[in-house]
């Protein structure tokens, strides 16, 4: 086991590594052909006279060619950070996928699901039950399952089902290894090559939020800030207290919900997730209890696209709601850095993950926790086995 210190160093390494991670995935998909053009019927096996390879996808030319139609629907299989990738991937992809795309994070899948569907089966471990439970379903529906993961029980059952399988570098703990998720969930979705254009304008948004991430890490390295995202002093707003996050649109909540989940398991700190403009149906009645009976923290994630129009007025108004209740308003802007301005979806998002995951481990530190343990989600995990 670490020391807190060991656990802090290490984790903060990851989060300056995700420019890299998220580079080196769309390499990784570029040599290893992925997603797939051959491939086994939905459900079925490679013939016997081709067994899959160790890893990566099948061996071109050696699976039956069962259709490469685009889905119908696709369907993220996942728990926590693998789940998270599909959020993420269907932020990217919200406004270019032209087919329904769900993220279930529950071993029960939709009844929707059946031949037509594409799977993306999710689990960094390879281990996780609930993950293996929904694509075994799903293969018994006839859908087609696409594996992700670093190995376990689920790259094994990829291989001997003939499943394609994009192997994920092992080493990580699996909620530092989100851009190595992301992008194989994102270019897999795109499966059957629905418009060839999408995958060129996906790769080009990440190449924008790979030079935005490479930016910022570079100016803390050199133990600067840009302007209103110091990890320091947002953590110090932050420590001891029940944040509440809140994207400004649902586009960017797979922000505000990598937020709440990094600040509970790296600073062991309680935070939930909403986004406008839902939030201000129903949870804005509820601000004064927070400020009056919580020691809180509300963080307000910007987007430069959302404050315009009738959304920025109905954003605006619920913001000013909670600065006059008393709340401790934090407003965390997207890094305006030349990469961000003007570009796809995917630099301002992962923008505010950066941030979420260097304050949540500086709020560990200032507690003088270690981050890398997550002992009460392991007794769980060990009593769901037994």
């Amino acid at each position: 086991m670490s020391s807190p210190d060991e656990g802090t160093e290490m984790m903060r390494g990851w989060i300056l590594g995700l420019s890299g991670q998220l580079n080196d995935a769309l390499a990784a998909c570029a040599a290893r052909g992925w997603p797939p053009t051959t491939l086994p019927p939905p459900g079925g096996v490679l013939p016997s006279a081709a067994s899959p390879r160790p890893d990566d996808v099948p061996p071109s030319g050696a699976a039956s060619v069962a259709g490469t139609e685009p889905p119908r629907a696709v369907l993220v299989c996942g728990m926590g950070g693998s789940a998270m990738a599909g959020d993420v991937a269907r932020s990217i992809l919200r406004d270019r996928l032209g087919v329904p795309m769900e993220v279930v994070r529950d071993p029960a899948i939709p009844a929707w699901v059946a031949p037509g569907t594409l799977v993306l089966a999710v689990s960094y471990s390879g281990n996780t039950w609930e993950t293996l439970r929904a694509a075994r379903t799903a293969r018994q529906r006839g859908a087609r399952v696409f594996a992700i993961t670093s190995g376990g029980a689920l790259a094994d059952e990829a291989r001997a089902a003939g499943w394609p399988l994009f192997s994920l570098p092992s080493g990580y703990s699996p909620r530092a290894a989100l851009g190595w998720m992301v992008v194989p969930v994102a270019m897999g979705a795109l499966y059957g090559g629905t418009c060839p254009l999408i995958a060129g304008d996906i790769r080009s948004d990440l190449g924008e939020a790979i030079e935005a991430l490479a930016e910022e890490t570079a100016v803390w390295q050199g133990r600067g800030a840009v302007p209103g995202r110091n990890p320091a002093e947002i953590a110090a707003a932050v420590e001891g207290r029940f944040a509440f996050i809140y994207a400004p649109s649902e586009r960017l909540f797979p922000a505000a919900a990598r937020w709440r989940g990094q600040l509970q398991e790296n600073a062991k700190q309680a935070a939930c997730a909403s986004a406008f403009p839902e939030l201000a149906h129903n949870e804005i009645t509820g601000w004064r209890f927070a400020v009056e009976e919580l020691p809180s923290v509300h963080i307000l994630l910007e987007d430069d696209r959302s404050v315009e129009g009738m959304r920025g007025a109905h954003t605006r108004a619920a913001v000013a709601e909670l600065t006059a209740s008393g709340a401790r308003v934090v407003r965390i802007p997207p890094n305006r850095g030349r990469a961000v301005c003007g570009g796809g979806p995917a630099a301002c998002l992962f923008s505010h993950i950066l941030l979420a995951d260097a304050v949540s481990v500086e709020v560990a530190r200032r507690h003088g926790i270690d981050p890398l343990p997550v002992d009460a989600i392991e007794r769980v995990k060990r009593a769901a086995v037994e």
